[in-house]
């Protein structure tokens, strides 16, 4: 009996160590991949497909301050890729460096989704993205341009969120939604 015991222990050890490889992230995942971003869950590798920044306006906040921000938006207002709230992400490419690259947690606005890019007021102007809506993330090098990145925490489920270019010329979106809602979106 102790010897089957053993036996089934050692049957565990295994396949979790078999489940465990099949889920690494290698840069042999990546070597035929086009530069891009991409979300890998499970074993499961999706590239995430980028979008344009639309339009900036500058919404003004009605208080004694008189503070505006400018915000850029994104048609549409759910993403086509999904993510789990533990994802990660690689960047494949030269063009894809972390430092470049800032995750944001999208507000959503009827049909289309925005960021702030600058706000301003009484004391002056201030171009950059909301800290309240920055999401830091870990970036480990797997190779020559070819980067794991790792949000710090969890994502939240029901929201929007995307990579950013400083340049603000194209966004790479993704919702984090539960299963059921991820198949009625599709």
């Amino acid at each position: 009996m102790r010897k089957l015991v053993s036996l089934l222990s050692l049957l565990v050890v295994f396949s979790l160590a078999v489940s465990a490889a099949n889920t690494a992230i290698t840069a042999d995942l990546f070597t035929a991949k086009p530069a891009g971003i991409y979300v890998v869950t499970g074993v499961t590798v999706t590239h995430i497909t980028p979008t344009a920044v639309g339009e900036q306006g500058v919404s003004m906040k009605p208080s004694f301050k008189m503070s505006s921000a400018v915000k850029a938006k994104l048609k549409g207002s759910k993403a086509s890729t999904h993510a789990e709230p533990a994802a990660e992400f690689v960047f494949v490419g030269a063009d894809f460096r972390p430092s470049s690259i800032t995750l944001i947690e999208l507000d959503q606005k009827d049909d289309k989704r925005e960021f702030v890019t600058a706000t301003g007021g009484m004391r002056g102007v201030k171009i950059g993205f909301d800290k309240k809506a920055t999401i830091a993330y870990e970036s480990v090098a797997l190779g020559d341009n070819l980067h794991k990145i790792t949000p710090s925490s969890p994502l939240k489920p029901g929201k929007e969120y995307a990579f950013v270019r400083a340049s603000l010329t194209e966004a790479y979106p993704f919702g984090v939604y539960a299963a059921a809602e991820r198949a009625n979106n599709q």
